[in-house]
């Protein structure tokens, strides 16, 4: 259901939009559904929702490195590890800031998208 719910609201626009406008969906949609994401993310199983998410964060640090990295990579090496950690560094902040009052998630959403900009741009 999550995978359907979340794939409706933000996935599909994974074509349309740009990686960072659909970062911004995706925080968006987060904020407005904390507290059923907060119950999700506890659950701990083969099909859980943490790794479905990774995966889907791995799918849009592509898309945002695809539009705007400005550099090659000096190996597929360095490019998996950069996917890899930036896809855990957003998946791991949105599970952490869901705990946060409405106005420190807002705040710490920002945050994440200029980090986000500023380590892929550079």
């Amino acid at each position: 259901m999550f995978q359907i719910e979340l794939r409706e609201q933000v996935t599909d626009n994974l074509e349309y939009i740009s990686g960072y406008q659909l970062l911004q969906e995706l925080l968006h949609y987060f904020s407005i559904n904390k507290h059923f994401y907060i119950q999700l993310f506890k659950v701990v199983n083969q099909n859980d929702f943490s790794s479905y998410f990774q995966t889907y964060c791995q799918q849009l640090v592509i898309k945002i490195v695809k539009e705007y990295h400005s550099r090659p990579f000096d190996s597929e090496t360095e490019y998996k590890l950069f996917i890899n950690y930036h896809s855990q560094a957003i998946a791991g902040t949105i599970k952490q800031s869901l705990t946060l009052s409405d106005q420190d998630y807002q705040k710490q959403a920002l945050l994440l998208i200029q980090l986000i900009k500023k380590n892929i741009e550079n």
